[in-house]
C-alpha cells in the first residue's frame, strides 16, 4: 500500500526507514512493530530486512521533507562518518566490528544513499539535476538514514 502523506514527522518512528530516493520522492517503508532492521546481529544488510518486514511505503516529496529537516537545526549530520567501498573488500567486517562496539549505528550498505548518488550522475531528461539540489538531495538521504530512533 502507498501512502503519501501531509505529516512528515512520521518519518521519526522507529519502525519507519528510508527506504529509496528518486529525482522527485523520498520512499519509505514502514515496518512491523518491534522490528529492529538496525540490528545487525540479526540483519546484517539492513534494506533486505526493510522488505521483508513492510507493511507500508510513504512517499514525500523532496520539497516537504527538505522543509521538515529546514526545521530540525540541530541534525546537521555532523556525527555522520562513511565508509565507502568496493565489493569484497572486508568492509562488512568492518562494520560488523564498529557496530559490536556498541557506540555507532551502523548501516551496512544503505541502498537509498547508492540511490541518491546514482541520481547525482544521471540526466532528467535534457537537463542534469543542479549541484546544489544534489547536495540537498545527498544531505537529505544521509540525515533520514541517520536518524536516532525515538
Amino acid at each position: 500500500m502507498f501512502k503519501k502523506v501531509e505529516d512528515i514527522s512520521v518519518i521519526e518512528q522507529e519502525n519507519v526507514f528510508l527506504s529509496s530516493v528518486t529525482d522527485r520522492e523520498f520512499h519509505f517503508i514502514r515496518t512491523k512493530p518491534g522490528i529492529r532492521v538496525t540490528d545487525m546481529d540479526q540483519y546484517p544488510l539492513a534494506y533486505f530486512s526493510v522488505y521483508d518486514h513492510a507493511v507500508e511505503v510513504i512517499v514525500a516529496s523532496h520539497e516537504t521533507v527538505y522543509r521538515y529537516l529546514s526545521g530540525k537545526p540541530a541534525r546537521d549530520g555532523g556525527n555522520i562518518t562513511l565508509l565507502h567501498n568496493i565489493g569484497r573488500c572486508g568492509s562488512t567486517l568492518v562494520a560488523n566490528m564498529v557496530y559490536k562496539t556498541g557506540q555507532c549505528r551502523v548501516l551496512s550498505e544503505p541502498f537509498p544513499l547508492l540511490k541518491s548518488i546514482v541520481l547525482t550522475n544521471q540526466s532528467h531528461g535534457s537537463q542534469p539535476i543542479d549541484g546544489e539540489r544534489n547536495l540537498d538531495m545527498l544531505k537529505a538521504t544521509l540525515l533520514l538514514l541517520c536518524k536516532i530512533p525515538r
